[in-house]
């Protein structure tokens, strides 16, 4: 009997050994480990992934988890704002080529009608202009199946035609004036593709300027565009008229390095925020080579994202002159986050500002991408994109730009006549007295008001200790409107950034909040009820 009880006692060890070790590994495939600051922590897994690989390890029918895993990313990423997306591993370089410098295709540029892909133009230089196709042909056929039909559209022409340099590709087409298709064997070649689509000269009443049309914010786009200016500033160019109608963006910095040729060192041309991503400010650093050229910007319904950080920068830094329609309103920034099979995400991570504070991304539910594609067949049926006077905005939120006093004092003149303001206080150093008399002038001239008295005060104490000794009651009696920190940024961010010792770079808006101390908080001048 005893010789069996090394044996029952090895057995009772291994099976309990066995249930420790399952219920551990269990435990431990249930459980993701990630590093934070040096210290080793467990994150339980979600329900998505509990749910995959409980039917990977139990259903009863062997079933593709991969394919289960692209759907629900696709409508995980459905259900958040209209620009995030999925690009699946056979789209990945198609879509990415859009902003390339270049990619591998036949060469043409084509349009679909009535269900047939027809050749716009052929590239030149490119594999199509050497075998022999013509503008106008009709491409019927792929790789010697038929290519016409419903089915037909720019992804699927785009996936036949498109593919790796060297690579051969059939079609066929039908031309005018032939009964039968001809055949063509192409080797398929690198094609650049260019972001500058239009540089010329225009002669107007002597003066010359230069044009300059921009279709996308590409990898090379402002090479493309700092020598399109160059070349028109050599031919004689004293101003410049750019271009983004239509242009629906694309890489941000190359937006951000084409604002910075025309601004002063330390304009802000846009700043990034979000829950995760820390503020992001883009700055001129003052090596700008058009940075006293007159020039405009076109934009469109159409402009969108980095066209609209282009323009915004040159709007709110009274730098050019804005012309067209309103724009596309797309103010999210994305990050493209590659997967392990080949696809990606294009997450948004943030949103964008101008210098003046404005986020101009337009209204969006999450998920429901249909609504925010109708806003622009809104726009044409509403008659915007045809009438200047069909669109009317409320003057609930102002936005201050860089403009001199011909913009400041008729403003302020303004909004004293509209809050029907009895006394006002302007203070007389630097220039104030006259600011002052102008805004006085234009309440009688152009609103005939006169029961607005304009006081002019001289500062005489110390600026810093006005400001320290005003900050107490500024803080307890001074209340900002609900989104201050976004709608007046450079305001909060002065106050917020201001330091008792050394001097702030900018202290005006402190100086401001003390002289409503001074006037306000230090005395019973006023009452409110």
């Amino acid at each position: 009997m005893k010789k069996y009880v090394f044996p029952t006692i090895t057995i009772v060890c291994l099976m309990i050994g066995f249930l420790i070790g399952n219920a551990v590994s269990n435990k431990v495939n249930a459980q993701r480990f990630y590093i934070q600051n040096g210290q080793l922590f467990q994150q339980p897994e979600s329900k998505i992934d509990q749910v995959l690989n409980l039917i990977q390890a139990g259903y009863v029918d062997p079933i593709n988890v991969d394919s289960i895993t692209e759907e629900v990313t696709k409508e995980v990423i459905k259900r958040l704002d209209p620009h995030s997306a999925y690009i699946p591993k056979e789209d990945f370089e198609m879509v990415n080529s859009e902003l390339s410098s270049s990619f591998s295709g036949i060469g043409v540029q084509f349009s679909i009608q009535n269900d047939t892909v027809q050749v716009v133009s052929v590239i030149s230089g490119g594999p199509c202009e050497g075998v022999g196709i013509l503008a106008g042909d009709k491409i019927v056929m792929v790789n010697d199946s038929n290519f016409t039909g419903k089915a037909i559209n720019n992804e699927r022409v785009m996936h036949a035609l498109r593919g790796p340099k060297g690579s051969e590709v059939k079609i066929g087409v039908m031309r005018s004036g032939t009964n039968e298709v001809l055949k063509f064997t192409i080797t398929r070649g690198d094609i650049p593709v260019h972001s500058v689509d239009a540089k010329f000269m225009i002669e107007e009443k002597g003066e010359k300027i230069g044009f300059v049309r921009v279709s996308r914010f590409a990898e090379k786009t402002y090479d493309e565009f700092i020598t399109a200016l160059a070349t028109l500033k050599g031919k004689g160019a004293t101003s410049y008229i750019i271009d983004l109608r239509e242009n629906s963006g694309g890489y941000m910095d190359q937006a951000i390095k084409m604002a910075n040729e025309f601004l002063s060192r330390g304009d802000m041309i846009v700043y990034s925020e979000g829950r995760a991503y820390p503020r992001y400010e883009a700055k001129a650093n003052g090596a700008g080579r058009f940075q006293r050229e007159k020039f405009v910007v076109l934009i469109d319904n159409f402009s969108a994202s980095a066209s609209e950080i282009f323009a915004g920068a040159m709007q709110d830094n009274d730098r050019a002159t804005i012309i067209g329609r309103r724009s596309f309103g797309k103010g999210l920034v994305q990050q493209q986050i590659p997967f392990a099979d080949g696809s990606a995400m294009r997450l948004t991570v943030a949103r964008y500002y101008t210098p003046s504070g404005r986020c101009i991304q337009k209204p969006y539910k999450l998920g429901e991408q249909e609504d925010y594609a109708q806003d622009l067949i809104d726009r044409f049926e509403h008659g915007e994109f045809f009438s200047a006077d069909s669109v009317h905005f409320s003057d609930s939120t102002v936005y201050m730009t860089k403009e001199g006093m011909e913009i400041t004092e008729p403003e302020t003149a303004k909004r004293l006549f509209e809050h029907k303001v009895n006394r006002a206080y302007v203070e007389s150093n630097s220039g104030g007295r006259g600011f002052g008399r102008s805004v006085e002038r234009i309440l009688r001239e152009k609103y005939h008001w006169y029961k607005t008295y304009i006081d002019l005060f001289t500062q005489t104490r110390n600026k810093k200790a006005r400001i320290l000794g005003s900050a107490t009651w500024c803080q307890q009696n001074i209340y900002m409107p609900v989104g201050w920190e976004v709608n007046f940024a450079d305001f909060y961010g002065h106050i917020m950034s201001y330091q008792k010792e050394g001097k702030a770079e900018h202290d005006d808006p402190e100086d401001v909040l003390a002289g409503i101390y001074d006037k306000v908080g230090r005395g019973n001048l006023f009452s409110f009820t």
